[in-house]
């Protein structure tokens, strides 16, 4: 008696170790809940080569289990690599905030680079994509005010991370 109990024990015991656990088979199981949404956003226009530029955001998912900002840098006839920026927990459901990027102080860009635009989504952990944005850059000679809008304060407080693209110049392009 005391051998057969133990031996239907055991394969209880196995039989659970085996089993997924319950968020897993939510997350994975086919169903791939709601896509991440962009609900607002702001940068501006125009930078002077050597500033850094803000792009503000908020964005919320209904599941809660976004996973990283994608932001791909665009030139007339050309395209720069992807770089993700991956949220922290606090931000997984909801945030404001912003993205930055460190631009060179190469005034060569204000003749070379008329034509950029930054696109922007966000991927949740089910592989769900937000919403596009396109944001225009163009490189200017005087210092531009960043006035953010009053509904993006809250953004400007919230440093959700670097956005790691280099912006070269045409002639550091034909040398690389």
């Amino acid at each position: 008696m005391l051998k057969r109990s133990w031996i239907v024990l055991t394969m209880v015991a196995i039989l659970w170790g085996c089993q997924k656990p319950p968020q897993f088979e939510q997350e994975h199981s086919g169903e791939k809940g709601q896509p991440p949404v962009i609900e607002d956003y702001y940068a501006v226009k125009s930078v002077r080569p050597g500033e850094t530029w803000n792009i503000y955001l908020r964005a919320n998912d209904v599941d809660g289990d976004m996973k990283y900002i994608a932001a791909t840098l665009h030139e007339a006839g050309a395209g720069y690599d992807t770089a993700e920026t991956f949220l922290k927990g606090e931000n997984r459901a909801e945030f404001a905030g912003y993205l930055f990027l460190e631009t060179p102080a190469d005034m060569t860009l204000l003749e070379d680079m008329d034509n950029l635009s930054m696109k922007i989504f966000i991927r949740d952990w089910a592989g769900n994509k937000s919403n596009t944005i396109d944001l225009p850059l163009t490189f200017v000679e005087h210092e531009i005010r960043d006035s953010i809008p009053g509904n993006l304060q809250d953004a400007a407080k919230n440093r959700l991370g670097a956005i790691d693209i280099d912006v070269l110049s045409s002639q550091e392009r034909k040398d690389r």
